[in-house]
């Protein structure tokens, strides 16, 4: 009876609790209305770890638990998507030429390139990830492999690669939806081109002549820059050509004589100076004077950064609108430009930016 009487006070003592606690619940409920939201905020549970299994450029199938928490990024089109996922802040260092966005240039510099990175020092900062290219020797992978750091290469070369790479960098980050945007974006750019080349057969289309960033050097159907020239409409003078990167005669190019030429000055950061000093410099070759591109003025400097990642849908509409401004007239280029860099980067990334994309800028 004593331990039956003890139950029954107990659960009328909290039956009386309940009824007074009650006006101060429905108190707090009426005070998290959509007017009057609570302070706090919505409460962001923490990402779910799970394993995945990434195939990376070279074909390696490397297993990462994800969402990573830091990486060092030494390719620098996956730094800028890194960053356009909103991951700046997990870039723990990176390569002499990851310098885009300007947040970057405070990391510490691991590497020139992916070619010659500096493994103590990448493994001092103890990355869950090493993100690179496939400049990357198989020896350095093994390097770094041992001091327990993931190896994921990848490609931003190409544009189905840049794809490949957002997309897999999206799984790294858990953030697979935004990645999934950002493809949209870019792949959106590209079917718009296709729409307003369609109607061109191979007797419409311009012959190009796309030089690289020494005199003459070029590349064939199989280099990555020549797909540009392609998905743009153009015809590559060298796609025939049996090495890559070919290094072009003055007298080949005079007899295949180009109705555009597209070169791309060396270095990665260009200025309007820096691209009109290259222009001037392949306009005055005497060769190429008797050429249709330099008697037509349609001669075009690019900036190589803007061929890849992020930027590759201005980098292509640039070419496109180059080759045929008749089909591009109402693209402007500038636009383009401002709303990729303020879409991924943010308002501020505007003031910051000071490249030149190209010169001139065709009409």
């Amino acid at each position: 009876m004593l331990q039956l009487g003890f139950l029954t006070r107990f659960k009328l003592v909290r039956t009386s609790l309940a009824v007074l606690l009650l006006p101060a619940l429905l108190l707090g409920a009426a005070g998290c209305s959509q007017d009057d939201p609570y302070p706090g905020g919505q409460i962001e549970l923490p990402p779910v770890e799970k394993t995945v299994n990434l195939t990376d450029f070279d074909g390696k199938t490397v297993e990462i638990t994800v969402p990573v928490k830091q990486v060092v990024c030494i390719t620098a089109a996956a730094s800028e998507m890194i960053c356009a996922l909103g991951k700046t802040d997990a870039i723990v260092g990176r390569d002499s030429y990851s310098l885009f966005p300007t947040a970057l240039s405070s990391l510490p510099e691991v590497a020139t390139t992916s070619a010659s990175p500096n493994i103590e020092l990448i493994a001092g900062l103890k990355p869950d990830v090493l993100i690179c290219d496939g400049m990357l020797k198989e020896a350095d992978r093994e390097k770094i492999e041992a001091y327990g750091i993931k190896v994921l290469v990848v490609s931003t070369s190409r544009p189905e690669e840049s794809l490949n790479c957002i997309n897999m960098l999206g799984q790294l980050f858990g953030l697979e939806d935004t990645a999934a945007e950002i493809a949209g974006y870019i792949q959106g750019f590209r079917d718009l081109v296709a729409r307003r080349l369609s109607s061109l057969n191979d007797g419409d289309k311009v012959k190009v002549y796309w030089e690289w960033t020494a005199d003459y050097k070029s590349c064939n159907r199989d280099g990555a820059y020549s797909q540009m020239v392609t998905e743009a409409g153009g015809i590559n003078i060298a796609d025939a050509e049996d090495v890559m990167y070919p290094v072009l005669s003055a007298e080949f190019v005079m007899a295949q004589n180009p109705d555009v030429i597209i070169k791309c000055p060396k270095g990665t950061y260009h200025t309007p100076d820096t691209l009109k000093a290259a222009y001037d410099e392949l306009i005055s070759r005497t060769a190429l004077g008797i050429t249709s591109a330099i008697k037509n003025n349609r001669v075009y400097m690019v900036n190589l950064d803007c061929g890849k990642g992020i930027r590759y849908p201005l980098g292509l509409l640039y070419y496109a609108k180059c080759f045929y401004p008749e089909l591009f007239s109402d693209i402007n280029l500038d636009a383009v430009q401002n709303e990729i860099l303020t879409k991924y980067f943010g308002a501020d990334a505007l003031s910051d930016y000071d490249e030149a994309y190209g010169y001139p800028i065709p009409e």
